[in-house]
């Protein structure tokens, strides 16, 4: 299912009764249009490996407190902007997007997912965790993720198998400093590498995750090194540059199958 723009939202193949038809055309035209007047927040609504996300482009607000500083977290909030120049970034990598002003319009994001535009009354009624200050982590050169202390992903230095494995076939056996491939060298011994150091508050994220091989691993001096890992010719950006599409489009169908798996087992229980 591709992802609803302005000029696509049409029901004008829909056999429907009268009345449905009346209704579905009103929300759809609510789906287009902005309130004069009305601040609204860009969010993305997908799904991946590590669950629902949803995410508010957002602004630095400061930090917990000094332990928390040092620990690489910080405090962000969701911030207004104006669609009609926000949309020509979502234009530009070939996405779409719906305009959330009432509680209909925000079943239809959440059932479909991909990108909205969300209204102030809207956000801070249904989102306000997300609205306010909120503490988070850096999860890659330019994502953040919601800091939980207790979750896995903060606890566990050691990747899974399961993620061990997802993070070598990304990079393609290959180690991302010196291009060594496990097919070139049988004893190749390739590690995992957290980009942000996990003893300084790096997350055992995939995007915080690359495969080098072990010389170059043991050669990082020093051993964080974000501008190199995700400067614009960095190894780590050039693997999420090209994800980056694929993540959105694969992330947002996976949302509508899992929602549609979920309203399947709420039929079968009623």
């Amino acid at each position: 299912m591709k992802p609803l723009k302005p000029a696509e939202v049409s029901l004008d193949d829909v056999d429907m009764p009268g009345d449905c038809a009346t209704r579905f055309e009103a929300l759809a035209r609510s789906l287009q249009q902005y309130r004069p007047g009305t601040e609204y927040y860009a969010a993305t609504l997908h799904r991946s490996r590590n669950g629902w996300i949803l995410e508010f482009f957002s602004r630095w607000a400061g930090f917990p407190d000094d332990r928390s500083r040092d620990k690489g977290i910080q405090l962000r909030r969701a911030v207004p902007v104006e669609p009609e120049k926000y949309s020509q970034l979502w234009e530009l990598q070939d996405q779409g997007w719906i305009v959330v002003n009432d509680l209909d319009g925000l079943l239809v994001f959440m059932a479909i997912g991909g990108n909205a535009f969300i209204s102030d009354d809207i956000a801070r009624r249904h989102f306000k965790q997300d609205v306010e200050p909120h503490p988070v982590v850096q999860s890659g050169g330019a994502g953040y993720w919601s800091y939980n202390a207790n979750s896995r992903e903060v606890r566990m230095r050691r990747p899974t198998r399961k993620q061990r494995q997802r993070i070598l076939d990304r990079d393609g056996h290959q180690c991302q400093m010196c291009g060594w491939k496990w097919s070139d060298e049988r004893d190749l011994d390739l590690q995992i590498h957290h980009i942000k150091p996990f003893s300084q508050g790096g997350l055992t994220l995939d995007d915080n995750l690359i495969t080098l091989c072990r010389p170059c691993h043991l050669g990082l001096d020093p051993h964080f090194q974000p501008e190199f890992f995700w400067g614009p010719d960095g190894p780590a950006h050039k693997v999420q540059k090209k994800q980056t599409a694929a993540t959105h489009a694969g992330g947002k169908e996976a949302h509508r199958d899992r929602v549609i798996s979920l309203l399947r087992e709420l039929a079968q229980r009623t």
